[in-house]
């Protein structure tokens, strides 16, 4: 049997281990790397004179790991962090306080040099509105989750979809909205409908009731999502 020297013996473990710190010392960042953030556009809708619109974020993300930061060019938005250098989500937090009734766009501009596209930009559009707005997704709890609904609103006429969360149904929702106050009626398939009447506590908490077959007038509140 053929034995090698222990200079062969040692050359093949040698060269594996070059190879191995070589890959591990490759840099994943430079022209090939592209930078991208999601969503494009967020929406936001704050009430004139109320509070500010439930945080949102951004997601930041490279096909390499390329330092980046990112601003915007209005005073009213913050980002945090405003930099960094992986997948990363960013916290959007609005400031409406002086801003005045109407439609409000923000860009949100995101560098990184080291990549082939070294600018994404994002856009936040803020809605300033009379009274608390009830377009949005909320979700309604009674202790546990109780319900998800998407709802819309227009001219004081409410539509929407939605789901029970113990059962997994889905209900269509219809109704109306005067002032603070909602009249919701949730129609399962198969089954009698649900009613949900209550009113903006904050402009973020719905105090309500749930009425229908399961739901005996049960106090639920809903908090925008």
């Amino acid at each position: 049997m053929r034995v090698g020297t222990p200079l062969c013996r040692g050359a093949r473990p040698a060269l594996a281990a070059i190879a191995l710190a070589a890959a591990c010392c490759i840099d994943t960042s430079g022209p090939g790397v592209r930078l991208s953030v999601e969503p494009d556009t967020l929406f936001l809708t704050a009430r004139q004179g109320g509070l500010p619109p439930v945080e949102r974020y951004f997601t930041v993300s490279a096909t390499g790991q390329v330092p980046w930061t990112a601003g915007t060019d209005v005073p009213w938005l913050s980002l945090t962090p405003s930099s960094g250098g992986i997948l990363q989500s960013v916290l959007v937090v609005a400031d409406p306080r002086g801003l005045e009734l109407g439609t409000h766009d923000a860009t949100v501009t995101v560098s990184a040099p080291r990549a082939s596209n070294s600018t994404v930009r994002a856009v936040v559009r803020l809605e300033m509105v009379a009274e608390a707005p009830l377009t949005g997704r909320w979700l309604g709890a009674s202790g546990v989750v109780v319900l998800l609904v998407d709802l819309r609103e227009t001219s004081g006429v409410v539509t929407g979809t939605g789901r029970l969360a113990e059962s997994g149904a889905s209900v269509t929702v219809t109704g109306t909205r005067s002032g603070d106050t909602i009249a919701l009626s949730l129609q399962r398939s198969g089954e009698g409908p649900l009613t949900l009447g209550g009113f903006f506590y904050t402009d973020h908490i719905i105090r309500s009731r749930l009425t229908g077959p399961g739901f005996p007038g049960d106090s639920v509140n809903l908090f925008r999502q």
